[in-house]
């Protein structure tokens, strides 16, 4: 138990390791977040800018469950679900504050159009996030004692194949069904659930070079 433990007696690589997996986590989260309002299209296909990022978290949640353990992977999980609500919460009060004299209405605008993101998206983004990552842990969890050495490349095949797909649909129907056309709706998971497994297992050969031990201050 990390209550049982003194952070002081740490080692140093240790305390690199927690940081640099937590916080790359939930910085990666919160990036996503701020662009998941931008849609591009991306060889044909279209898809929510902040989901070319997001498509890592999987993989990255992934580093995180080898080194630190679930547990910890749980936290940084809902970690990065509240200070997303926090994120949205901010940036929707700085709107509503009084612009100063010098601040122009078009920089209002601008500002607004920016970071005031549509309620619904982000809502559906947060519980989307909580769901499908979660979801990711358990797969994995499953999946690490079953794949070791050469073939722990399959934890990350077998967990972003379940999480990557229901986190396109679920994501697309809860921010935008009945807002777009069946086509377009069907259009946004293709192409969120394709591009999301490409970049995700694009990224899965850096699993190899995290050691496949976890640190003994796993939180239960």
């Amino acid at each position: 138990m990390l209550s049982e433990i003194s952070l002081s007696k740490l080692p140093r690589k240790t305390i690199l390791a927690i940081t640099f997996l937590v916080a790359g986590y939930i910085t990666i989260q919160l990036i996503a977040d701020i662009t998941v309002a931008k849609f591009t299209e991306v060889f044909g296909v279209t898809i929510a800018a902040g989901s070319l990022l997001y498509a890592v978290t999987f993989t990255w949640r992934d580093f995180m469950h080898k080194r630190l353990g679930r547990g910890w992977a749980r936290a940084a999980i809902f970690a990065a679900a509240f200070m997303n609500i926090g994120m949205a919460m901010w940036f929707q009060i700085t709107i509503w504050l009084p612009q100063a004299g010098f601040y122009t209405d078009e920089s209002q605008a601008a500002y607004a159009a920016v970071l005031g993101l549509v309620p619904r998206v982000v809502i559906a983004s947060i519980i989307t996030e909580v769901c499908a990552e979660l979801i990711d842990t358990e797969v994995y969890h499953w999946a690490q004692p079953r794949f070791k050495g050469k073939w722990q490349g399959m934890r990350v095949i077998l967990s972003n194949g379940v999480s990557a797909p229901l986190d396109g649909i679920l994501f697309a129907v809860l921010a935008f069904a009945g807002t777009v056309s069946v086509d377009a709706l069907i259009s946004i998971i293709v192409g969120s659930v394709i591009l999301k497994l490409v970049i995700g297992y694009l990224v899965m050969p850096v699993t190899y070079l995290i050691p496949d031990k976890e640190m003994t201050i796993e939180i239960s």
